[in-house]
C-alpha cells in the first residue's frame, strides 16, 4: 500500500544559514534592542561625565640668544636654534622632569604629552605641554624647561672648557717656539734677562771689592811686618843696655796675653759669622725666591738656601764671650799706654810701636775675613750666574716670516682666550623666559563626546552582534529556508499563524499541502498518518483543515484521533472499540459539520497503548480504507512515546507538523527517521504556527 515519493537526484548546495531568516529574527527582537540601545546611551553618558578625559594646555616660552662670533673670537660655535629644539625632550631631560615632579608615566607618555615648536624666522622656543591635570600641566612645562636650560649650561661650560684647553696647549706650543728662537717677549723673559743683568754688576762688584780687601791685605801685611822689625830692633837694644829689664819682661808678658786674645776672638768669630753679610743673605734669599717662582730650582734646593740664611742670622751677632774678650783687650791696651797710671816704665817709642802693631793686627784680621768673605761671595755669583745663564738657552734660528707668524698668531689667541674665558666664567644663560607657564583655567579639548560615542556605539554594536548570534545559535525551526537548512529537506509546507489577515493565506496553504498529499497518495483509502516531534504542535488542527479540504473537492475523509493515552472522552471512540467495548464500527464514525468528513474520537476508555499494533486495529484500519477515500490518522508526539511508530506501520505517509519558533531542528530530524524507519515515508513537514514576517515572500 506503500507508494513512492519522488527524490531529488542531485542535493543543492546549501548555506549554513538563511540570511533573511536571520535578519527577520534580529527584526522581531528590536524592542528588545531598542531598550538595549536606551541602557548603551545611559551607560555612555555616564561614562562620558565620569572618566572622559579632559586635556588642559599650557607653554612656556624661551627666547634663545647665544653669545656673538665676536665675544667667542671665531673660536666656538654656539648650536642652532633647530638643534636646540630638538634637545629639549631627550630622555636624561624627560627623565629629570619625571623625577622632580614624581608623575606616574613613562617616559614616551611624557615625551608625547610635550610639544616643542619654533616660530618662523624667529629665535623662541616654545614649549607646549597637555596634561590631564590644570595643576600639573604648568610644572611639567616649566619643570622641563628649568632642566633643559640646566642641561645646555653644563654643556656649553664642558664644550667651552675642552675649546680653552686645547687653545691653551696650542698657545704654550706657540710660547715654546717663540721661545727657542729668541722672541718670546714677554714679562718673565724681560724679568730674566734683567735678573741676569744685574747679576753680572753684581760679579763685576765683587770682583772689585775683592781686589780691593787683596790689595788693603797686602799693605797691612807689610806695614805690620816693618812694625813688629822695628819693636824687635828696639827691644834688642833695651835688653843690651840692661835697663828696664824688669819693664820689659812685663811688656812681654801683655804681649803674650794680647796675642792670645786677638786668637781666641778670630776663632770664635769664624765660627759665628757665615761668609756673605746680612744684606748679600737677603738679597740672595730674594733671588732664590725668584728663582723658584719661575720654576728654575726646586723646592728641596730653595728650603736649603732658607736654612743656611736662618743659620746666618743666628751668628751675625756676637756672644757675650766675644765682647768679654774686647773689653779685656781693651783694659791691656790702656795699661799699655805711656801715661797710664798702672803703665810700666819703659821707653815711650816702644810702647808707641807696639800699640800700633797691635792696632794694625786687629785690622789685618779683620781684612782677612773680609778677603775670604768677599771670595766665597764672587764665587756665588759666578755659579747663580752660570746657572741663570743656562736655564736660558740659546735661541735656535727660525725663517723671520715663520716667528712673525707663530707671534701674530700667539696674540690672536691671548686675545680669543680672554674672551672665552669670560664666556666661560660668566652666568649668563643663553635662554631667557619670555613667559612662563602658568596654570589654565579652561581645558583645551574634551574627550567626552569621543567617549560618549565610543561607549554607545561600542555597545550598540555588542546588541546587535548579540542578536545576530542568539539567532544563529537558536536551535529551533523559524521559516522553511530554516527547515531546509537544519533538516536538509525541500518538502516543507509553511502554515501561517490563524488570524482574520492570515485566514485566507492559511486556506491557499491547505490546499496546496492538499494537492501535495493527495500526490503522494494516490489510491483510494490511503492513509495518512499526521504527526509531530513534540506535543503542542498543532497536529489536530492541520489533520482538520486537511480532512476539510479534501473534503471540498468531493471526496470522503475520516479523521482517527490515535492519541489513545489521552482517552477519557465522553463519546465513545478508538480505545473502546480495540477494547471491544463496542462492537459495530459504525457506531463510533461520527459525521463532521463540513459535508464528505467523518470523525472517530479517541474513547471513553484508557487502554493499554499496545493495542494499537493489533489485528483489531489493522481490521479497523482496513474497513475505513474501503469506505472512505482518504483515512487521516491524528497521532500522538513522538518523543513521548513510541505510538507513532506503531501507527506509520499502518500508514502510507506521513505529515510532520512542525511549530514554528518552537519545534527544534534535532527533535524534528529524529523523529522522520523515526517514522521512516517504521515503514512511513515523509510526505512533508508541515510549518505551523509560522509568524507572518517568515510566510510573506
Amino acid at each position: 500500500m506503500n507508494s513512492e515519493i519522488p527524490t531529488i537526484d542531485e542535493p543543492r548546495e546549501r548555506m549554513p544559514v538563511d540570511p533573511r531568516t536571520l535578519l527577520i529574527g534580529v527584526w522581531k527582537c528590536r524592542w528588545a534592542l531598542a531598550v538595549w540601545a536606551i541602557f548603551s546611551l545611559a551607560l555612555a553618558f555616564c561614562m562620558a561625565l565620569t572618566i572622559a578625559p579632559r586635556v588642559w594646555t599650557s607653554e612656556a616660552v624661551l627666547l634663545y640668544q647665544p653669545p656673538s662670533d665676536e665675544l667667542l673670537a671665531g673660536m666656538y660655535k654656539p648650536p642652532t636654534i633647530h638643534t636646540q629644539l630638538n634637545m629639549v625632550k631627550v630622555k636624561p631631560s624627560l627623565a629629570e622632569t619625571r623625577m622632580r615632579l614624581k608623575l606616574d608615566c613613562t617616559l614616551p607618555e611624557l615625551g608625547a604629552a610635550c610639544r616643542i615648536v619654533n616660530p618662523r624666522d624667529s629665535q623662541l622656543l616654545v614649549c607646549e605641554v597637555s596634561w590631564d591635570k590644570p595643576e600639573q600641566v604648568a610644572e611639567v612645562a616649566n619643570t622641563l624647561t628649568d632642566v633643559f636650560i640646566q642641561r645646555q649650561e653644563r654643556l656649553r661650560r664642558m664644550e667651552l672648557a675642552g675649546v680653552i684647553r686645547e687653545m691653551d696647549s696650542r698657545l704654550a706650543m706657540l710660547r715654546q717656539k717663540l721661545k727657542k728662537s729668541g722672541r718670546l717677549q714677554n714679562d718673565e723673559s724681560v724679568a730674566r734677562k734683567r735678573e741676569l743683568e744685574s747679576y753680572r754688576n753684581r760679579i763685576n762688584t765683587a770682583d772689585e771689592m775683592y781686589e780691593k780687601a787683596l790689595t788693603e791685605l797686602k799693605a797691612a801685611e807689610r806695614k805690620v811686618a816693618e812694625l813688629a822689625a822695628m819693636e824687635d830692633n828696639l827691644r834688642n837694644s833695651l835688653l843690651t843696655g840692661n835697663a828696664g829689664a824688669g819693664q820689659s819682661e812685663t811688656i812681654s808678658s801683655l804681649n803674650i796675653r794680647v796675642e792670645r786674645i786677638r786668637e781666641e776672638i778670630m776663632d770664635l768669630r769664624a765660627h759665628q759669622q757665615d761668609d756673605l753679610t746680612s744684606i748679600q743673605w737677603e738679597e740672595r734669599m730674594r733671588f732664590n725666591e725668584r728663582l723658584l717662582t719661575h720654576g728654575f730650582i726646586s723646592k728641596e734646593a730653595f728650603e736649603h738656601e732658607q736654612a743656611e740664611y736662618e743659620k746666618h742670622l743666628t751668628r751675625s751677632v756676637d756672644s757675650p764671650r766675644i765682647a768679654e774678650l774686647k773689653q779685656e783687650l781693651k783694659d791691656i791696651y790702656e795699661r799699655m799706654r805711656p801715661n797710664s797710671p798702672e803703665g810700666v816704665e819703659s821707653a815711650p817709642m816702644v810702647q808707641a810701636l807696639s800699640f800700633e802693631r797691635y792696632q794694625l793686627l786687629l785690622e789685618l784680621s779683620a781684612a782677612k775675613e773680609r778677603v775670604v768673605q768677599l771670595e766665597q761671595s764672587r764665587v756665588r755669583l759666578h755659579d747663580d750666574f752660570q746657572r741663570l745663564a743656562g736655564a736660558i738657552s740659546a735661541p735656535e734660528q727660525q725663517p723671520p716670516h715663520l716667528i712673525e707668524s707663530w707671534v701674530a698668531e700667539a696674540r690672536q689667541l691671548e686675545e680669543a682666550l680672554a674672551k672665552i674665558r669670560a664666556v666661560a666664567d660668566s652666568n649668563a644663560s643663553d635662554f631667557e623666559y619670555v613667559s612662563h607657564a602658568a596654570r589654565p583655567t579652561y581645558p583645551t579639548r574634551s574627550y567626552r563626546k569621543v567617549v560618549f560615542a565610543g561607549v554607545s556605539g561600542f555597545a550598540m554594536v555588542i546588541g546587535v552582534v548579540g542578536a545576530l548570534f542568539a539567532q544563529l545559535i537558536n536551535p529551533t525551526i523559524r521559516s522553511a529556508a530554516d527547515a531546509s537548512i537544519k533538516l536538509e529537506r525541500d518538502d516543507v509546507a509553511v502554515l501561517p499563524e490563524l488570524t482574520p489577515e492570515t485566514k485566507p493565506m492559511l486556506a491557499e496553504r491547505i490546499r496546496a499541502l492538499a494537492e501535495r498529499v493527495r500526490a503522494a497518495t494516490t489510491n483510494r483509502g490511503a492513509r495518512v498518518l499526521v504527526g509531530s516531534a513534540e506535543p503542542g504542535a498543532g497536529r489536530s488542527l492541520v489533520a482538520r483543515e486537511l480532512a476539510d479540504c479534501v473534503a471540498r473537492r468531493g471526496e470522503t475523509v475520516v479523521v482517527i484521533d490515535a492519541s489513545i493515552r489521552e482517552a477519557r472522552g465522553d463519546e465513545l471512540g478508538l480505545s473502546d472499540f480495540l477494547a471491544r467495548d463496542e462492537q459495530a464500527l459504525s457506531k463510533l464514525i461520527a459525521p463532521d459539520s463540513v459535508p464528505g468528513v467523518f470523525h472517530i474520537a479517541r474513547g471513553r476508555r484508557e487502554v493499554v497503548p499496545d493495542l494499537l499494533a493489533s489485528a483489531r486495529m489493522s481490521t479497523l484500519l482496513d474497513e475505513l480504507s474501503a469506505h472512505f477515500d482518504l483515512v487521516i490518522i491524528d497521532g500522538p508526539a513522538c518523543e513521548s512515546n513510541s505510538d507513532a511508530d506503531v501507527l506509520a506501520r499502518f500508514s502510507d505517509g506521513v505529515l510532520l507538523v512542525v511549530k514554528a519558533d518552537r519545534s527544534r531542528g534535532r527533535d524534528v530530524r529524529q523523529a522522520a527517521q523515526r517514522l521512516e524507519t517504521a515503514g512511513a515515508p515523509v510526505i512533508s513537514l508541515v510549518l505551523n504556527h509560522t509568524a507572518p514576517e517568515f510566510v510573506k515572500g
